[in-house]
């Protein structure tokens, strides 16, 4: 699943694992216009999120 923002309601903030991990986006998205480019754009800064995520958790442990 994903977590919008409060206030402006079509901006992902988060994903969502199903046993309840959040993780924060780099940057939100934007779910407007054609669903095949935000979803793009979902997986794109989700998989960058993620990299981050574990690029600084490698650092931190050195």
């Amino acid at each position: 699943t994903v977590t919008f923002d409060e206030k402006v309601y079509d901006k992902i903030l988060e994903i969502n694992s199903q046993e309840g991990e959040m993780v924060p986006l780099k940057e939100p998205v934007m779910a407007q216009g054609n669903v095949e480019v935000w979803l793009g754009d979902l997986l794109r800064i989700s998989r960058a999120s993620l990299h981050k995520i574990i690029r600084d958790g490698a650092i931190s442990i050195q």
